[in-house]
């Protein structure tokens, strides 16, 4: 993204984009199980342009998860932001 201050240091700062998608299948006991997931993620880094150490770090996740079992689906969304920052 580019060079910015943070917290009085000159920084980097890049972002970064994912995707998941996932299926699988197996069994718990007698009962067959199928799996599907899809989502998305990313990250902010801000990296000290001096050392190369991570100052702060912002990720967040948006994940749809269905479970089917017995022929019954259940379906399941997760969304998770997380901040971190050096500990001085």
């Amino acid at each position: 993204m580019g060079l910015s201050t943070y917290e009085n240091a000159s920084v980097l700062v890049v972002q970064r984009n994912d995707r998941i998608t996932a299926q699988g299948e197996g069994a718990q006991q007698q009962h067959r199980l199928q799996l599907d997931a899809n989502g998305t993620g990313g990250g902010i880094y801000y990296l000290d342009i001096n050392t190369g150490r991570i100052l702060h770090l912002t990720v967040s996740q948006d994940l749809s998860l269905s479970i089917t079992t017995s022929g019954k689906v259940s379906h399941f969304r997760q969304t998770t932001k997380q901040d971190f920052a050096l500990a001085r």
